[in-house]
């Protein structure tokens, strides 16, 4: 799916965080919370919820989440669509740098060299609009 975007997949890594300690668990799995959660659709019983979490408490704790880390990248060069017009190839290539120039000109602007003399009122209008 990442390549029909234009991203390359180099490689996939898996990452496995193990826990031991329930409150450390709890604090990224939350487990009471979903297990309070679950009480009131009852999917799980109050009784048998009680349980469970007590039973968490108070036995031998071991967990464990893998979460699947996939780096991509785009490529420096993009590749032009098929049936790409000469002009919109040309338009983004005098319109992509300029908006990557926007911030540092207008930070530039605004804090050191003072290039603009727009009245305050009209950048106020600019932020309330």
């Amino acid at each position: 799916m990442v390549e029909r975007h234009g991203f390359h997949v180099s490689k996939v890594l898996p990452m496995t965080t193990v826990f031991r300690n329930v409150i450390d668990a709890d604090q990224i799995l939350g487990l009471y919370r979903v297990t309070e959660r679950a009480i009131a659709p009852r999917y799980i019983k109050p009784d048998a919820a009680r349980v469970w979490l007590d039973s968490l408490a108070n036995a031998t704790f071991f967990a464990s989440v893998t979460l699947f880390l996939t780096v991509a990248f785009v490529p420096t060069k993009p590749e032009a669509q098929a049936g790409t017009k000469s002009w919109d190839k040309a338009l983004l290539a005098v319109i992509l740098p300029a908006m990557v120039a926007v911030l540092p000109v207008a930070a530039l602007d605004a804090g050191r060299f003072h290039w603009s003399a727009v009245p305050a009122w009209v950048l106020l209008s600019g932020y309330v609009d």
